[in-house]
């Protein structure tokens, strides 16, 4: 869908969770990758999670992880766990040993974007003009008043060559800019 920004528009979902959803979800997400809802059942004790409670876990786990909506008006998680090929990550791990990274079994791997932000790029909590990037969750870019949608690309324009100026890497954001 998102090769297709500018062909198609998304107005309706439907979820279907098949007898088999776990098994998919175990495979398509693994243990690192999804690590919140697994986080979350194994601090409460949940053992396998439960179709019918996903949706209210997940809701839970997004209102202690991240900003109040209504306090800190943001557009949500910002860029993508970005992928390298393995000769980046070697590159990327002599200047930063403690990088976290998991294998996708493509030839690539993921390394995580909020950890670029807070240990490479130190952008946390960080202030660009009328837009704030969280403390906790550098993701998250928080309106502080009066940021406009042009105020918002151009600070992403900027990270994404920080980015490729500190690591070799390209991110990608997780929003789509409409023009």
């Amino acid at each position: 869908m998102k090769e297709n920004k500018k062909r198609y528009i998304v107005y309706s979902v439907i979820f279907d969770f098949s007898p088999t959803f776990q098994k998919k979800m175990k495979k398509k997400y693994g243990e690192g990758e999804y690590f919140s809802l697994a986080h979350f059942a194994k601090k409460h004790n949940l053992g396998r999670i439960k179709k019918s409670e996903i949706r209210k876990n997940i809701k839970k786990i997004r209102r202690a992880v991240y900003p109040d909506l209504k306090k800190f008006p943001n557009v949500g998680s910002t860029f993508k766990n970005t992928e390298v090929t393995k000769e980046q990550l070697k590159e990327i791990l002599k200047k930063n040993p403690d990088m976290p990274h998991w294998e996708l079994g493509n030839g690539k791997t993921k390394i995580p974007t909020a950890y670029i932000f807070d240990k490479v790029l130190k952008l946390n909590g960080k202030v660009f003009g009328h837009i704030k990037i969280d403390k906790k969750r550098p993701l998250f870019f928080t309106n502080l008043g009066g940021a406009t949608g042009r105020e918002f690309y151009n600070l992403c324009q900027k990270i994404k060559r920080m980015a490729k100026r500190e690591l070799g890497v390209e991110i990608e954001e997780e929003v789509i800019f409409v023009k």
